[in-house]
């Protein structure tokens, strides 16, 4: 290769990576703008409060689609729970009120936090909301160990544009 191929070559790869980070940052900036608080803020850390709840395990990822603007994510992890028997109720009033206070508004499907005190039964509710022209749907599903302050828990969240 000439040094004029070889300056092009150099040129070319500066100004991809430049453009990568540039659009790093465009993606970012798109993110931060369109996903609502509820899904980029979500997350075993917020159900803990008051030491009751503590992240004993947790994995978590996601992908979302700067075309399209849907966002999908997963958690999963241990929780433990101290401080009562109904320790699944315990978690879904900490959810719910994560999604109040973000939403102020929402619909609920499956077991509802009252429904399931002081019982020690798997658990599946489904939060959905509307909120500047999102719509989201946190589905979480809860599993308590036998005789244990433990609560396995999964939880998908997706959210896009209002059709």
């Amino acid at each position: 290769m000439n040094k004029a191929g070889v300056t092009f070559v150099l040129l070319a790869s500066a100004a991809l990576i430049g453009g990568c980070g540039k659009r790093d940052a465009d993606a970012t900036a798109l993110y931060n703008e369109v996903f609502s608080d509820v899904y980029k803020e979500f997350g075993a850390a917020a159900l803990c409060a008051a030491g009751t709840i503590a992240v004993e395990d947790q994995k978590q990822g996601g992908s979302w689609n700067a075309k399209t603007l849907r966002g999908n994510m997963h958690h999963s992890g241990i929780l433990k729970v101290t401080g009562g028997a109904g320790h699944c109720g315990e978690v879904l009033k900490r959810a719910e009120a994560f999604v109040a206070s973000k939403t102020g508004m929402y619909s609920i499907e499956g077991d509802a936090p009252a429904s399931v005190d002081g019982t020690q039964k798997h658990v599946y509710t489904v939060w959905m909301y509307n909120l500047n022209n999102r719509h989201g749907e946190l589905r979480m599903w809860l599993f308590p160990y036998p005789d244990s302050d433990r609560v396995g828990f999964a939880v998908h969240h997706y959210e896009e544009n209002l059709r």
